[in-house]
């Protein structure tokens, strides 16, 4: 297995150990009528904000002026002057935002198209000793002075107050953007947070198995041809049970192409949304240690290393099954909803989440989530817009595009095409799922954990028959776990992972695997007839 990255990508981190800077909002009352946006800021950025009237700066590090009155410029401290704030949602289409490629912004907003529904053009002209930042539908909406050793910058709005228990990340979203994305970067600017270093990147592939040269629409290797040429990543989320059977030649593919291709875990057995039903740790471990064993059995006959990154089939997973993967040594889970089990339904928000889960959900590079396990957001392939990726890598987000074969109907040119405009956000390393970096998370017992920053690491990777279950057999599966049994072996497990020991073997079971064969049957002659008709 790849061993995950312990580190947080550096950014908006780096200097929160060190001592706030002091801002001031000008006028006090608007200070006070957004105390969750500033407390939520302060909690994201080495900063803190106190009310101040005109005039009255001294001691500060920086200044946001809001409102015509207190709009003046500063010359000796960092000022964003706001002109208003946002405006009532009006059910009008957004706007084209348009931001500029100046060297003060970060790459990933360099040249970025964006849409801005809630904001403004500035009332006021730019001035010839201005540089334009964005543009809203052609017209000036944010600005920076050209010249001085703090240069002012002019925004139309700031953002409105967040509701109770609204998130940072509702108000950096395709539509609603600009008032946000321009106070983040001053305070950027002014507490000297670096962008990260590079960004990471994955396509997701839900399903396949390695039994056939072939899945579906997927070609392994004319896959591996295309990535190679056009240098991205692919993951193939596999299901455990179909790993009893690989061709020799599509390993072969992987372990020589692994800078291009990675496996990853997709529930256990795909028996619908089964990872949603444990309703205890003991019966998610259970769980767990099957899928585990059947990965490890796949690693030693093929030698081709399975990430520890769970993608849960038909993105539900409940959250004693989150926890239970924490304590069998799971490295993170990836699905589009940092909270899947606060969802009831699929049309509610993604960002759906408990009350306790506070505003920074979603915001940070990776969400802690079920007493210590990483998040890694991903996005539909299809349906998700292409301008929520700029938001995402200007947080420093991965950036995980997902889909299942038919998005290879035509061919591997949508991968391509997308890695070029993925590309353009900045330095991109594509790898698997496994080399994305994550907090270091600190386990004693399960619930009680940690993050903590470090450096990077390598990101090295490479097979191991001893961090996780190793040295297991295919057809074998775990006994259930009692109540008592999985209190304590999360306990352990918390901070030791599993050993292949401390599972039993498993029940032989036909039926499982009649079923996973018959779905792959319905892939490969759906597959079959749909190109068959595009050749007509």
């Amino acid at each position: 297995m790849r061993e995950l990255p312990s580190v947080f990508a550096p950014g908006d981190n780096a200097r929160m150990d060190a001592a706030p800077l002091r801002v001031g909002i000008v006028p006090t009352h608007e200070y006070t009528r957004r105390r969750r946006l500033w407390s939520a800021l302060q909690a994201a950025y080495p900063v803190r904000f106190e009310g101040r009237e005109p005039g009255a700066v001294a001691g500060l590090d920086g200044l946001i002026a809001i409102g015509g009155s207190a709009v003046s410029p500063c010359d000796d401290i960092p000022c964003l002057l706001a002109e208003g704030e946002e405006r009532p949602q009006t059910g009008t289409p957004p706007l084209p935002l348009l931001l500029s490629s100046d060297p003060a912004l970060p790459p990933p907003l360099a040249g970025a198209r964006l849409s801005e529904s809630r904001c403004t053009a500035l009332t006021r002209p730019a001035l010839e000793q201005e540089v334009v930042l964005a543009t809203l539908d052609g017209a000036p909406a944010w600005t920076r002075a050209r010249g001085g050793a703090s240069p002012t910058q002019r925004i139309a709005c700031v953002p409105e107050e967040l509701g109770e228990h609204e998130a940072l990340r509702e108000r950096l979203e395709p539509g609603r953007c600009l008032a946000l994305l321009a106070l983040v970067q001053f305070l950027r600017d002014l507490t000297a947070a670096p962008a990260s270093a590079r960004l990471h990147a994955t396509f997701l592939i839900d399903d396949p198995n390695l039994h056939w040269r072939s899945y579906g629409h997927l070609r392994y290797p004319e896959l591996l041809r295309d990535a190679r040429t056009h240098g991205y990543h692919l993951a193939v989320a596999m299901v455990p049970l179909d790993g009893w059977l690989a061709d020799p030649r599509v390993a072969r593919l992987f372990r020589e192409g692994e800078r291009q291709l990675s496996v990853c875990v997709h529930g256990n057995e795909h028996y619908g949304p089964e990872l949603g039903r444990p309703r205890t740790v003991a019966e998610g471990i259970a769980l767990g240690k099957r899928a585990l064993r059947r990965v490890a059995a796949f690693e030693r006959r093929t030698g081709v290393a399975v990430d520890r990154v769970m993608v849960p089939p038909h993105e539900r997973i409940s959250e004693p099954m989150a926890r239970a993967l924490v304590a069998c040594g799971f490295q993170a889970l990836s699905t589009t909803r940092p909270y899947p089990w606060a969802v009831t339904s699929p049309d509610r928000p993604w960002l759906t989440r408990p009350a306790d889960a506070g505003p920074l959900a979603a915001w940070r590079p990776v969400d802690i989530v079920a007493g210590g396990l990483p998040v890694l957001l991903r996005a539909d392939f299809a349906l998700h817009p292409r301008e929520d990726l700029v938001l995402r890598a200007f947080l420093g987000q991965p950036l995980i595009l997902y889909g299942h074969h038919e998005l290879l109907r035509d061919g591997p040119d949508a991968l391509a095409q997308t890695a070029a405009e993925i590309d353009r956000l900045g330095e991109v390393h594509w790898c698997s799922l496994a080399e994305i970096p994550r907090p270091r998370v600190v386990r004693g017992t399960l619930g009680a954990t940690a993050a903590s920053e470090t450096t990077e690491a390598s990101g090295a990777r490479t097979t191991s028959e001893t961090t996780g279950v190793s040295g297991a057999t295919a057809t074998s599966e775990a006994t259930e776990v009692s109540g008592a049994t999985a209190a304590s072996e999360a306990s352990a497990l918390g901070a030791t992972g599993l050993d292949a020991s401390t599972i039993p073997p498993l029940p032989r079971r036909l039926r499982p695997v009649l079923r996973r064969v018959a779905a792959e049957g319905e892939v490969r002659l759906r597959a079959a007839v749909t190109s068959r008709k595009d050749r007509q």
